[in-house]
């Protein structure tokens, strides 16, 4: 009986885990091309057996603001938050957007999508 609950307890944290989020490490060292259109970012992506595909994610899914801070968020929804075109990509992997803080002045806010985009199998990932 304590087998089969230690059984469960492994296969539940590792499925638990898996569903967590992408790879660790983020997608930035995998992926070259690195672009961002609108909500879209779009890369050329190479996985570990030198497999490369061109891959999108749409940010808005994953990537939300709150008081006008962008940063991870499971629903999503920065589009609604922030002015779509001043987003930008600074480097490879930062998201700059001029977003609504809750005083409803606009603040230029910047996330790291590493935290929150991976790759699998040669595709981006949210």
């Amino acid at each position: 009986m304590l087998n089969a609950i230690l059984l469960v307890s492994l296969v539940a944290a590792f499925f638990g885990s898996a569903a967590a989020g992408p790879l660790s490490g983020g997608y930035a060292p995998h992926c070259e091309e690195i672009r961002l259109q609108g909500t879209t970012l779009s890369a050329e992506c190479t996985t570990s057996n030198y497999e490369t595909f061109q891959s999108s994610v749409n940010l808005n899914s994953c990537v939300g603001a709150s008081s006008g801070k962008l940063g991870y968020s499971a629903s999503g929804g920065f589009a609604s938050a922030c002015d779509l075109a001043s987003c930008q990509l600074i480097g490879e992997e930062y998201l700059t957007c001029n977003c609504k803080a809750t005083n409803g002045q606009t603040v230029q806010s910047q996330y790291d999508l590493n935290q929150c985009v991976g790759m699998a199998n040669g595709k981006l990932v949210c």
